[in-house]
């Protein structure tokens, strides 16, 4: 058994029937990839996770680190970036299929980015589904106020 396999079977010790076959055992264990067993752990650790549905918001952290800060002052100027989260919008899970499956550990997601005229534009990236957080669409403050939420007026 590959080292990868051991681990995911230490993993999934929670998950697996004590007497089960060591050949189904095996099995499981070594056809999960890790991006699936690190979606499993999430899960078995969340007690309030959410799966996600096509078209729902969500937002993700952000590793700022190689981003303009002029980008991500204006981002945070309209609503779409709160210091630590980027949000985006379900577009439909990252598999072969056409139906959206909620439990595939990829997703692509629609995420709300500024074009140079600071308007909304969205930039389609793939994801792991686990580290994406279900939100509401009125948790964004972008569509609290609007496009132009560094006005003054109400007009």
């Amino acid at each position: 058994m590959q080292i990868e396999a051991i681990m995911n079977s230490l993993i999934l010790k929670n998950v697996i029937k004590e007497n089960s076959s060591q050949n189904i055992q095996e099995l499981i264990s070594g056809i999960l990839s890790k991006p699936q067993i690190e979606y499993i752990s999430a899960v078995m650790h969340n007690d309030k996770y959410e799966f996600l549905s096509k078209n729902d918001y969500v937002k993700i952290e952000y590793d700022d680190s190689g981003l303009n800060y002029d980008l991500l002052d204006q981002l945070h100027d309209k609503g779409l970036y709160d210091g630590k989260y980027i949000y985006g919008r379900i577009i439909n899970s990252d598999d072969w299929g056409e139906d959206f499956n909620p439990y595939h550990y990829n997703m692509k997601v629609n995420l709300f980015l500024l074009d140079d005229d600071l308007k909304l534009f969205y930039c389609e990236e793939k994801i792991n589904t686990y580290k994406l957080i279900k939100i509401k669409k009125q948790n964004i403050k972008y569509y609290q106020y609007g496009p132009d939420i560094t006005t003054t007026s109400r007009e």
